[in-house]
């Protein structure tokens, strides 16, 4: 199995973000727009604002969302060459590893939860999203994060024609953890990622690579990062109710601070 013709995939795993990045810099100093970042600039674009300017707040649901995570998506650390290696032996590879690019000329990069490779190609992309609310609803910056992955690895050389993508919701305190990402896999490849649903307090979205889609909402949001506009807050009181930055940020509809 050589993958691509010219192995372009190759040769973009084996490079190193530093060889992308050139002396461009954007809004806050940095050298590439975090695609987490870009895909969070449509829940609020204040809230990335501030998260740069103030630093990270933690909180109870960060942490929690963090440790399932990593006990979801533990995979066994390896190389670049390694990981080339196993990908064109055909057989069956679960890895996360950093994809990088650029959306009109600016430097883009991120890393997925986790590709399931196999015959050479990337078959399936699962973005793993923890809640503790509902798992019943799917938001645009969630499809968004997951679509500009499948970009990314387009760029690189990875023949995507036969990637499915998935988000995969879970509830925070889902006490089956370590076997889940395997069991998603199993039955993604049966064509009956349904039936999982039955089976544990989960719910899959499957979304269909749109590349307009793409481009078009990374239009308006690297604007911000061009410093073309300020960042655009969000309207819905909801969310500054449940925002950590609620009290400094003085767009927040909360009743504190909007009388």
């Amino acid at each position: 199995m050589e993958g691509l013709p010219g192995s372009k995939w190759e040769d973009s795993l084996r490079k190193s973000i530093t060889e992308m990045i050139s002396e461009t810099r954007y809004r806050h100093n940095l050298p590439f727009v975090a695609v987490s970042d870009l895909a969070r600039q449509f829940y609020c674009e204040q809230k990335v604002e501030l998260s740069y300017v103030l630093g990270d707040i933690p909180t109870d649901s960060k942490l929690i969302g963090d440790a399932v995570h990593d006990q979801v998506l533990a995979m066994q650390a390896t190389t670049e060459d390694k990981l080339i290696s196993d990908i064109k032996s055909g057989k069956s590879v679960i890895a996360s590893f950093l994809l990088f690019g650029q959306i009109s000329g600016v430097n883009i990069a991120g890393m997925p939860d986790a590709v399931y490779f196999y015959e050479g190609k990337p078959k399936i992309l699962i973005e793993l999203k923890t809640t503790g609310g509902s798992i019943s609803r799917l938001w645009e910056d969630q499809i968004l994060q997951a679509q500009l992955y499948a970009y990314l690895m387009e760029q690189m050389g990875f023949d995507i024609s036969e990637m499915r993508i998935f988000i995969m919701k879970i509830k925070q305190d889902i006490s089956e953890k370590e076997a889940l990402l395997e069991l998603a896999l199993f039955y993604i490849k049966l064509h009956k990622e349904k039936e999982l649903e039955k089976v544990l307090p989960v719910k899959m979205f499957e979304v269909k690579y749109d590349k307009d889609f793409v481009m078009s909402k990374s239009s308006w949001a690297l604007d911000y990062w061009l410093l073309k506009r300020e960042p655009v807050p969000a309207k819905i009181a909801s969310k500054c109710r449940s925002c950590e930055y609620s009290k400094q940020c003085k767009f927040s509809l909360t009743e504190k601070n909007s009388s």
